[in-house]
């Protein structure tokens, strides 16, 4: 798949990342870093899993919500058909 359709599509659902992100701000203010995310897109697009891949930010809770999220995604249908496994880091920084 073209990293630029990816980062697209990414970009629409920040602010669902953003609001796990917040939701453990509000537990603690402290949290920071990177949390990478390792997900499927099947060839219809959809996100067959997401998971965890590594997290820098010490609340494990904010890394499974945003997994959560990233399984209900939905992107554009890889090129060629196929299942695509990829992973994704966001980094986390309050604002």
């Amino acid at each position: 798949m073209d990293k630029d359709v990816i980062r697209r599509a990414l970009r629409e659902h920040l602010p669902e990342v953003r609001a796990c992100y917040e939701a453990g701000l509000a537990q603690d203010p402290t949290i920071k870093g990177r949390v990478s995310i390792q997900f499927t897109i099947t060839s219809t697009g959809a996100v067959a899993g997401a998971m965890v891949h590594e997290s820098e930010i010490g609340d494990a809770q904010v890394g499974r919500c945003i997994a959560g999220a990233v399984e209900s995604w939905r992107f554009p249908e890889p090129e060629g058909g196929g299942d695509v496994t990829m992973t994704y880091p966001f980094a986390l920084t309050p604002t």
